[in-house]
């Protein structure tokens, strides 16, 4: 029943375990089915059915038999508690369910719950015992004997070294894993290394193959639904769709429905979050961008441990807060290279809205590095590009422009002053000044910091001395 599962059937295996435990079975035999109906209810990402089968088990209505049997329930409820982005209980979970498996006698039918704690590691940024996991897992899959496994180690590699900035390396993993699913029909796995070719086309700028690859994912699904959550799979149709210059919104849409019950995306992929605030910001959907934010910010709160779910949380609130501070510290805390340059960009922009453009450049040059050496040649392009903008628009100081008082203000921050002083709320003034909320919250504290004020009632005074 495992071989169907693996197989890419595992709707079918869940049947069949379902009803062979029905019969009287010897105790080995027991175990197999109880093993291939939970790891089948995870593959459909039936995460609820598998909890009732567990709290079955343990109520003793369904004896839970073997290391084995119990390394899988502790997996299966890992992945649950993952998807409330509950980190930390997951790793625990993880790690529990591997001590269990190691107990499991050498030679039956094995979970290897080492595939997920090295999923889990990645996604948290610990890649150096990440890889050491993978290799473990590789070795026990290799003296165990059980082939239709293998494939699973070189997914776990592909996916830590996009992680680790080498999308090559990624490619060369991910390609070994589909010709062993193609060898020995383990399609369990296919989605999951599909994915990856996704990604680092994504990252590398390739969009064709990215597009080819979008397909294996789409086709391959059905044989393991939970290898790349709907979460995940709705974030890398909104990146190939931004990538091909085609409307964003619908998966954008969905991954803010989503993420209010299934915030497993901001552990799975961190710089998620920064990415949804920036597109409901230039929406104009400062409610959306709020709950995202929000979302990471629980996320840091629940696991200040790890600093890759702080940076997300601090990169999404300092894109809301327009803190080029707070975004350029994120950058330093991730554990991928790509986030960091992406924070650095963001903070760059930030920083040229301010007129900083000295320090706009300074953060535009250390992202510029990151995708140079990533080999994101196309974001590197991008980050040149405005670099070169910034050159060609002088300074405030070079311009005459002094840094402080009225005289300071650009054409749009006097538009705002004016409005504001009106009695205007930041959302009245964006509404008459066709501006978003945030881009007007932004704009007055640049006004603040400008005139060395603290309020809209010292801002009045300003106002009415240059009505002219």
């Amino acid at each position: 029943m495992m071989s169907l599962v693996l197989g890419g059937e595992p709707e079918r295996a869940v049947g069949m375990a379902s009803a062979a435990l029905q019969a009287e079975l010897t105790p080995d035999a027991a175990s197999a089915a109880q093993l291939a109906r939970l790891v089948g209810l995870v593959a459909i990402d039936d995460l609820a059915a598998a909890r009732e089968v567990i709290g079955s088990m343990l109520a003793g209505g369904d004896h839970l038999s073997g290391d084995a049997v119990l390394a899988t329930a502790l997996t299966a409820m890992a992945f649950s508690v993952w998807d409330a982005a509950r980190a930390a209980d997951g790793l625990s979970l993880l790690r529990a369910a591997t001590r269990r498996a190691d107990r499991a006698p050498s030679g039956g039918a094995q979970p290897y719950p080492r595939l997920h704690l090295a999923a889990a590691l990645t996604a948290l940024g610990y890649h150096d015992e990440a890889a050491e996991t993978i290799d473990e897992c590789a070795a026990e899959i290799a003296k165990s004997g059980d082939v239709l496994w293998s494939a699973g180690p070189h997914v776990r590699r592909a996916v830590l070294d996009v992680a680790r900035g080498r999308p090559d390396d990624a490619v060369v993993a991910a390609t070994d894993a589909l010709e062993l699913c193609d060898q020995l029909g383990t399609r369990f796995f296919t989605p999951a290394a599909a994915a990856v070719l996704v990604e680092a086309a994504l990252l590398s700028g390739d969009v064709s193959e990215a597009v080819r690859q979008m397909g294996v994912v789409r086709a391959a699904l059905p044989s393991n639904r939970a290898a790349v959550s709907p979460c995940s799979l709705l974030w890398l149709e909104a990146r190939l769709a931004q990538a091909m210059g085609a409307s964003t919104s619908a998966a954008v849409h969905a991954l803010y429905e989503r993420l209010i019950s299934h915030a497993r995306l901001l552990l799975d992929e961190p710089a998620a979050a920064a990415w949804l605030v920036r597109a409901a910001l230039a929406d104009g959907d400062e409610d959306k961008a709020e709950l995202v934010a929000r979302a990471a910010d629980l996320g840091a709160i629940s696991n200040p441990e790890h600093p890759a779910l702080v940076a997300a949380a601090a990169h999404a609130r300092g894109l809301i807060q327009g803190d080029p501070g707070q975004v350029a510290g994120a950058a330093h805390l991730y554990r991928r290279p790509w986030a960091s340059a992406w924070a650095f960009e963001d903070a760059a922009a930030l920083l040229a809205a301010s007129g900083d453009r000295a320090a706009a450049r300074q953060r535009l040059e250390e992202a510029a590095r990151i995708f140079e050496a990533v080999g994101a040649l196309n974001d590197r392009a991008r980050v040149r590009r405005r670099t070169a903008e910034l050159a060609l628009n002088r300074s405030a100081t070079s311009s005459g422009r002094p840094l402080q008082g009225w005289g300071s203000l650009t054409d749009t921050e006097r538009r705002v002053a004016e409005a504001v002083s009106e009695g205007l709320t930041n959302a009245g003034a964006g509404d008459r000044l066709y501006l978003s909320r945030h881009t007007v919250d932004f704009h007055l504290r640049q006004i603040y910091r400008k005139l060395e004020i603290r309020s809209r009632v010292e801002l009045v005074p300003y106002v009415l001395g240059h009505a002219s």
